[in-house]
Order: C-alpha cells, then sequence, then structure tokens
C-alpha cells in the first residue's frame, strides 16, 4: 500500500512530462508529495481509524466517523475560529490553527486513499469534489480575513494596491476554478461514467493550493502590520500562485 502512494506521485508527473520551467516545479512537487504520503501512510490507520457510532447512539443508522469526507469539512469550518481569533487580535493563535487547517488538506487526502485500500467504499466523486471545493472556500474565506483585518495605516499607498489586487485576482481564479468544479461534479452526476470528467486536483492545482496557503500563513503571521519578512514572503508565494491557478485551470477546461 505504501509503495503504491509512492507511485502515484510518480504517476501524476507523466500528466505534466514536458521540459519547461513550470512544469518540472509541478513534477518535483509530485515527487516531494508523494514521498510524504508514503512515509505518513503507515500512521493512518492508528491515528485516523474509521469507527461505526453504535446504532442506539444512531437510531439504528449505520454512520462512520473520521472519514475522509468528515475531516474536509471539519478543515473548512475551521475559517470560524480562525475569524474569532483574528477579530479579538489573538494573531499568532489565528495563525497556528490556520496551519493546522492547512496540514488538515494533506491529511484528509492520504486518509481517503488509506481506507479506500484498506475496503471502505465512499463516493470518490464526491470526496474528490468536496476536497477540491472546500481548499477553496478556506482560501476566500481566510485571504478575505487578512484583507479585512489589515492595518492599512501603516502601509504605503503602492503596497495597499498590490495586496488588494493581487489578493481580488487570486479569488476570482479560485471562484472561476470553483464553478468549473461545480459543473464537472454535476456532469458526473448526470452522466455517469460515461465520458466522465476528473475531479481529483492535479499537480498544477496542488501546487497552486500549497503556495496559496503558504502564502496565506505569511500573512497572517505578519498580522495586524505588513512591516514583517513574513508578509513579503507571504505575498511572493501568492503572485507564484498565479501561473499554476493558470495551468490548472486550462487542464480542467482541456479535458472538455
Amino acid at each position: 500500500m505504501n509503495i503504491n502512494l509512492f507511485i502515484e506521485g510518480k504517476h501524476t508527473m507523466e500528466e505534466t512530462k514536458t521540459n519547461d520551467p513550470l512544469s518540472f516545479l509541478i513534477n518535483t512537487f509530485n515527487l516531494i508529495y508523494g514521498g510524504l504520503r508514503w512515509f505518513f501512510a503507515p500512521a493512518v490507520p492508528y491515528l485516523f481509524p474509521r469507527r461505526k457510532l453504535p446504532l442506539w447512539m444512531t437510531r439504528g443508522r449505520h454512520v462512520e466517523v473520521i472519514t475522509a469526507n468528515q475531516i474536509t469539512v471539519f478543515r473548512t469550518a475551521m475559517v470560524i475560529p480562525i475569524s474569532m481569533l483574528v477579530y479579538h487580535h489573538h494573531y499568532k493563535t489565528a495563525f497556528i490553527t490556520f496551519v493546522i487547517a492547512a496540514v488538515l488538506d494533506f491529511v484528509d487526502g492520504l486518509v481517503a486513499t488509506v481506507h479506500r485500500r484498506l475496503g471502505f467504499q465512499d463516493s470518490s466523486d464526491l470526496g474528490k469534489f468536496l476536497d477540491a471545493f472546500c481548499d477553496k472556500i478556506f482560501y476566500i474565506l481566510t485571504l478575505s480575513l487578512v484583507l479585512l483585518s489589515s492595518r492599512y495605516e501603516t502601509m504605503g499607498q503602492w503596497a495597499i494596491a498590490a495586496l488588494v489586487i493581487v489578493s481580488l485576482l487570486s479569488m476570482g481564479c479560485e471562484v472561476w476554478l470553483a464553478v468549473v468544479r461545480v459543473e464537472d461534479y454535476y456532469y458526473n452526476k448526470l452522466n455517469g461514467a460515461s465520458g466522465a470528467r476528473e475531479l481529483k486536483a492535479k499537480g498544477a492545482g496542488k501546487l497552486k493550493f500549497a503556495l496559496e496557503m503558504v502564502g496565506v500563513g505569511g500573512l497572517y503571521l505578519s498580522l495586524p502590520s505588513s512591516n514583517h519578512w513574513s508578509f513579503y514572503v507571504g505575498f511572493a508565494c501568492l503572485i507564484c500562485s498565479f501561473p499554476f491557478a493558470v495551468a490548472s485551470l486550462k487542464q480542467k477546461l482541456q479535458q472538455r
């Protein structure tokens, strides 16, 4: 099972087998991503054991807990405590909570793969859709919090304009990708296996989201002022995520 998880990352490299620098970065990321999945996979059955709730608790219904989809929804809902912490000016605690939520994005995909290999049957399309769609909701909401919480009086006019423009463009890309995701999901539901569109995020999308999470994390670490090294690191990561957002959107549209 663990070897297969690593091989999945190598297979993804075949999707972007060209010589341009963008593809090289995507392939390198896929290799690292696959290696991390291979390394942490043995711990999943112990840290995230799949369990059925007793029937007396569920009024006779079969309900399972600690599923990948539940982790996905939970990490998305973590935007609520993050926003409360930011509102009460607990910026460092908000940053730590954000990091935990970002790490859970890696965890839910790994849990889904390991549980599937252990024989648990889940809706694969629903899981892929939820993972990618919730990523976008979480990113847009957390980045919006940064824009609402920054002290613009400590920033120059060019810095304010750059932050707002880059953030709005980035969120616009995510909204576009979210619309495409929703259309693809319902297209698959209506058409079944025939001509099904791929819902799983590919290398470009995963690298894009990783850069976005580092970017927003850097902005959170710098709150409430922009006069901090992490602000510039975060801002640079948001800019660097644009080429991969375009590549991800291009991949999604090409399969139509």
